[in-house]
């Protein structure tokens, strides 16, 4: 029996920790598949990975070395995820590095039965990845896909295959009386209440109250008559105070 040295057992129970993540993270996902084949083919990657699990523990126990216990704490990051196409890349990404680790630890002189297990999560793995970039990059693309259904309002109020709604035909706002964009002279808007904008008029208060009670109160004039200081107002809208 073959024995190990310190830095590959350190390497092989980091290994270990590694693929326990991957079979958390590949649990989670088959979980939330929305699809059985996809469900399905998660599932048999999560089988393949608990396997390299059992096969590394036993490998470790026959070398009758420390076994660790703890799982890469990398799972969370995937859980977290709240979109599904990134926790499929994080589970690529983090197969990627197992791989890297896996080739160093190739660079150890291993016996026959390591180095096959090895090789075999390379292999695996390869797959994952793969699969798992081409499956987040189509759930990726579906966000970008507009549903509607028939005669549903578009922008503007537009229905599907009619143009959206002229600038003109928008209802106006401001002092555009059809004669010109420029407020009165008499400091009013063309409803006749005072102008309140950008700090235009602060007298205005006093000029237009009391007033009988029912009528409407115009904009910026308090119950009482009391006049405000107005200053800029940066909405460019009346105030409107209680």
């Amino acid at each position: 029996m073959a024995e190990f040295a310190a830095g590959l057992v350190e390497a092989l129970n980091a290994l270990l920790e590694d693929e326990r993540a991957s079979v958390e993270m590949e649990v989670a996902l088959a979980s939330g598949a929305t699809e059985f084949v996809e469900g399905a083919k998660l599932t048999a990657m999560g089988t393949e990975d608990v396997g390299f699990c059992v096969a590394l523990r036993e490998r470790l126990e026959q070398a009758d070395v420390f076994v660790t216990h703890r799982i890469n704490g990398v799972v969370f990051q995937a859980l977290g995820a709240e979109r599904y196409d990134d926790r499929l890349l994080v589970l690529a990404r983090h197969q990627l590095v197992i791989n890297d680790r896996c080739r160093n630890i190739g660079e150890y002189a291993l016996d026959e039965e390591t180095r096959s297990i090895v090789q075999q999560i390379i292999e695996a793995h390869n797959r994952h990845i793969a699969w798992c970039e081409q499956r987040a990059d189509t759930f990726a693309a579906t966000r970008l896909f507009e549903f509607r259904t028939p005669g549903a309002a578009g922008p503007s109020g537009a229905e599907d295959g009619q143009p959206p709604t002229s600038p003109d035909a928008l209802p106006q706002t401001g002092y555009d009386t059809g004669e010109g964009s420029d407020p009165p002279d008499d400091g009013r808007q063309p409803d006749g209440l005072p102008d309140l904008h950008m700090g235009a008029r602060r007298d205005v208060g006093r000029a237009y109250g009391p007033y009988a009670p029912g009528q409407p109160r115009p904009a910026g004039v308090a119950p009482n008559g009391d006049d405000y200081e107005y200053g800029y107002n940066p909405s460019n809208r009346p105030y409107d105070i209680p």
